[in-house]
């Protein structure tokens, strides 16, 4: 994928989207599961749109946090290395507050649009019969005291810096791992799903991009500024607790990338000047990358049988060569 602005096209046309192989066989994918085999989304979503957006935030502070040059022998002095650092954190954190600001954008644009422009016909019916008061109140509750619910398939055991898991609670880290100096468990937990999908998105690249340094040392070495800025995002919420239950509590992944898909059409419907829209597009771009890397919110787990199925042969036949799409 890659969104750019054209300033110099009429302002319905400004923005300009080429959609990812990879994205357009998740899109494929999730329309042949609904409108060739009948499936319906699985609601609510084992991971919704709220969390997802959550963990993207924390996810590219993390990458924010870790890719500042924590070595500044250039600098002459302490001063200047101190003034150095401060602006890096600077640049960081208001980084991070407009990405804040971007999903929640995003949020509102699909409480907005999902009615009338997100749904097939054929799951409309589906989806207005599951959209009770009853079940809204209840996905909001469940979102709003599940920890496991929002991180329903995390990873939480801790890894050292060399790699290896460490024994929560048995106390020997080796020196690695201390609990006191980094913020706790929760944090802790959090900080391992970030290196871990850097590190499994990155691949062979990963040392390069964080100075030839694996991005467990880099996190290791944050000073404690920027520990307990991270330590604060991981707490942030999108929606809090007293929210009014919203659809995004309830949709997943699919759904979203249908918003992603027309956002360019809606964004070139706004008022929105160019320079702001050059702003937003790396970070949206960001975003579509992170919702590709994340194959496992649109296989077929996320789908369940609908009433009225199409041939049982040709259903075998599309999932097995679908299920080789989404694997």
């Amino acid at each position: 994928n890659d969104v750019s602005v054209d300033s110099h096209v009429p302002q319905e046309d400004r923005i300009m989207m080429r959609v990812s192989e990879r994205l357009r066989e998740l899109i494929e994918y999730d329309r042949n599961m609904v409108k060739v085999l009948g499936k319906q989304h699985a609601l609510p979503a084992r991971v919704p749109i709220v969390t997802i957006m959550e963990n993207f935030v924390k996810q590219q502070a993390v990458e924010l946090a870790i890719s500042i040059k924590q070595d500044s022998s250039r600098a002459r002095n302490t001063q200047s290395r101190n003034a150095r650092m401060e602006r890096e954190y600077d640049r960081v954190m208001s980084t991070v507050c407009m990405l804040k600001e971007v999903v929640d954008g995003l949020r509102i644009y699909f409480e907005f649009h999902v009615d009338d422009h997100l749904l097939y016909k054929e799951e409309k019916e589906y989806v207005h019969n599951y959209l009770t008061d009853a079940n809204m109140r209840n996905c909001s509750l469940i979102l709003n005291k599940s920890y496991e619910y929002i991180n329903p398939s995390g990873d939480t055991e801790l890894i050292g810096l060399d790699g290896t898991p460490v024994g929560e609670g048995s106390g020997d880290t080796n020196g690695q791992i201390g609990v006191n100096s980094l913020g706790g468990p929760e944090y802790e937990k959090q900080l391992q799903k970030c290196l871990l999908y850097i590190v499994t998105a990155s691949g062979k690249n990963t040392a390069q991009a964080y100075e030839r340094t694996s991005p467990y040392t880099a996190a290791y070495k944050l000073p404690v500024e920027m520990r307990g800025f991270l330590s604060e995002t991981f707490k942030w919420r999108l929606l809090s607790a007293e929210s009014p239950p919203e659809k995004s509590m309830v949709f997943g992944a699919p759904h979203l990338v249908r918003l992603m898909i027309k956002m360019p059409m809606f964004l070139n419907a706004s008022p929105i000047s160019n320079k702001k829209l050059e702003d937003l597009l790396p970070h949206l771009d960001a975003f579509i990358n992170y919702l590709e890397n994340h194959r496992e919110w649109f296989d077929r787990e996320n789908y369940v049988n609908s009433t009225a199925l199409p041939q049982e042969e040709l259903q075998r036949e599309l999932l097995d060569s679908l299920d080789g799409i989404a694997a």
